[in-house]
């Protein structure tokens, strides 16, 4: 009998891509993944997620990446934070 749920090491087996790239589009948000038991358990993914891809539906549950208007992403994620500098970003002199 099959399991609803595969690790990572599956997955990418499955897709014939690298843990890796598995990783990478579960951070982004491109899959869907639970690791129930904390920290340090496997990562699990349901096999439906094998489908969806196939289909290239957005995954539910997650947000879709949000863009800038004019599609610049690089310079959204270099605005800074509100607050001071840390010491190792401060200019001297």
């Amino acid at each position: 009998m099959l399991s609803a749920f595969l690790t990572v090491d599956e997955f990418a087996a499955e897709l014939g891509v690298s843990t890796k790239t598995i990783r990478r589009r579960i951070r982004k948000g491109d899959l869907y993944a639970s690791q129930s038991g904390g920290k340090n358990h496997a990562i699990r993914i349901p096999r439906g997620e094998l489908e969806r891809l196939e289909t290239g539906a957005q995954p539910d549950g997650c947000a879709p990446v949000l863009r800038g208007v004019d599609g610049d992403e690089e310079k959204q994620s270099k605005q800074s934070l509100p607050g001071p500098k840390p010491r190792w970003q401060r200019r001297r002199g």
